[in-house]
C-alpha cells in the first residue's frame, strides 16, 4: 500500500511526500524490489538525482535486490533527465505516427517520469499535450482535460492544448467550458476554424438547453474570461463553419507555429473526429452534437421521420422472415431428396453384397 501511495503521489506531482511513503515501504521490507524502485523514482521526481543513485546502489549492493527495473534506473540516472525525456518523447511521436496511441501514451508518461517536478517546463508541456492527443484518439476525454489543464498551467498560451480541451469538454457536454476555451483561442487567432466551429456549436447548445452563457453580458458590453483575464466581446461574429476533424491527423511531427512553437520538439495536431459538418446548397450546415435537444418546431418532423423509419424497418424485417421461411422449405426439400437417394443407394449396396455372398 505504501508503494502504491508513493506512486500515486509522485504522479500527482507531490514528490517529497512520495519519497516519505516509499522510504516507509522499504523500512517495512528492506528486500522489496517494488519499494526500492519507488524510492528511486520518487527521489528522481523530486530532482534529487544523487539520492536516487545512492538508493539504487544501496538496494543492489547492501540488500542484494536483483530487479531489471533497478538496473534500468541506475543506467538512466547517469544521463541528463532532459536528454532521457526527449528520447522517450521522440519514441512516443514515432508510435503516434503508427497509430499506436496507447503505447505512445505510455512513452510520454515515461518521458514525464524522467523529468523532475517543476523542471523543463516547455518539454513537460509538450509531453502532456502529446499525451492528451493520445487520450483524444482513444476518446479518454477526462484524460484529455487533465493533461491539457496541466499543460496550460505551464504554458497558458498553447493553442493546441486549448483546442484539445475544448474538444474534450464539448464531447462530455461541458459546453460552457468548451465555449470559454474556444474564445481564448479566437482571441489569439480569430480565423481558427476549429475554435470557430466549437464556439458556434457550444453557444447553440447552451441556448437550446436554455442555459445562460455566464461569460456573456445581457446588455452587449464586453466581459472578461476568468481563465485568461482578457476582455472579449460578448458574442463573436459567426464566420463560416468547417469540420473540426473529419480526417484524423496521426502525425506526431506537426509542430506548433508562431509564438507557440516549442524548442523541445514537435507537438501533435489537435484535430479529432468529434463532430463534422456537411455542405448543403453551398452553405456549411453544422452537425448537431449528441445531447443537444432540437427546437420544438423540429420535433414533430423528427418524430414523423422516426415513425416512418420504424415502419420501413418492420416491413424489411417481415420480408426477411418470409424469405427465410422460403429458404427453409427449399432446404427441407433438398434434405428429403438427399435422404431418399441415400436410402436407394443403401438398398443397391445391400443387394450387391447379397449376390456376392451367394456366388
Amino acid at each position: 500500500l505504501r508503494v502504491l501511495r508513493s506512486d500515486a503521489l509522485r504522479l500527482a506531482g507531490r514528490a517529497e511526500e512520495a519519497v516519505a511513503d516509499a522510504r516507509a515501504a522499504v523500512d517495512i521490507d528492506q528486500e522489496s524490489a517494488d519499494g526500492w524502485v519507488a524510492v528511486v523514482q520518487a527521489h528522481r521526481a523530486a530532482g534529487q538525482v544523487a539520492a536516487a543513485q545512492k538508493a539504487a546502489e544501496q538496494a543492489v549492493s547492501i540488500y542484494e535486490v536483483k530487479d531489471e527495473r533497478l538496473e534500468a534506473l541506475v543506467a538512466e540516472l547517469s544521463r541528463p533527465p532532459e536528454e532521457l525525456a526527449r528520447e522517450r518523447k521522440d519514441a512516443g511521436n514515432a508510435l503516434f505516427k503508427q497509430h499506436r496511441f496507447a503505447q505512445a501514451s505510455e512513452a510520454y508518461t515515461s518521458a514525464l517520469d524522467a523529468l523532475p517536478v517543476g523542471a523543463a517546463g516547455d518539454l513537460r508541456a509538450d509531453c502532456l499535450s502529446n499525451r492528451a492527443a493520445c487520450a483524444q484518439q482513444l476518446h479518454d476525454w477526462d484524460g484529455v482535460i487533465a493533461d491539457t489543464t496541466e499543460a496550460l498551467a505551464v504554458r497558458p498560451d498553447s493553442i493546441k492544448a486549448l483546442v484539445r480541451r475544448a474538444i474534450a469538454r464539448e464531447a462530455i457536454e461541458k459546453y460552457q467550458g468548451a465555449l470559454d476555451d474556444a474564445r481564448r483561442v479566437l482571441r489569439a487567432d480569430p480565423s481558427h476554424k476549429q475554435a470557430n466551429a466549437i464556439q458556434h456549436r457550444a453557444g447553440r447548445a447552451l441556448r437550446d438547453l436554455g442555459l445562460p452563457d455566464i461569460h456573456e453580458s445581457q446588455n452587449g458590453c464586453s466581459v472578461k474570461d476568468p481563465q485568461a483575464g482578457v476582455p472579449t466581446s460578448p458574442r463573436s461574429a459567426r464566420p463560416g463553419h468547417d469540420s473540426i476533424g473529419k480526417v484524423v491527423s496521426a502525425s506526431a511531427n506537426d509542430a506548433p507555429s508562431g509564438p507557440h512553437a516549442s524548442s523541445a520538439g514537435a507537438d501533435l495536431d489537435a484535430r479529432a473526429p468529434v463532430a463534422s459538418t456537411v455542405q448543403e446548397s453551398g452553405a456549411a450546415v453544422e452537425a448537431q452534437p449528441a445531447g443537444v435537444h432540437a427546437h420544438p418546431s423540429r420535433q414533430a418532423a423528427e418524430i414523423s421521420d422516426l415513425r416512418q423509419a420504424f415502419a420501413d424497418a418492420e416491413s424489411a424485417h417481415s420480408a426477411a422472415l418470409e424469405n427465410r421461411d422460403d429458404s427453409l422449405k427449399e432446404l427441407r426439400g433438398a434434405l428429403e431428396a438427399a435422404s431418399v437417394q441415400h436410402q436407394q443407394r443403401y438398398k443397391v449396396l445391400e443387394q450387391m453384397a447379397a449376390r456376392t455372398e451367394e456366388s
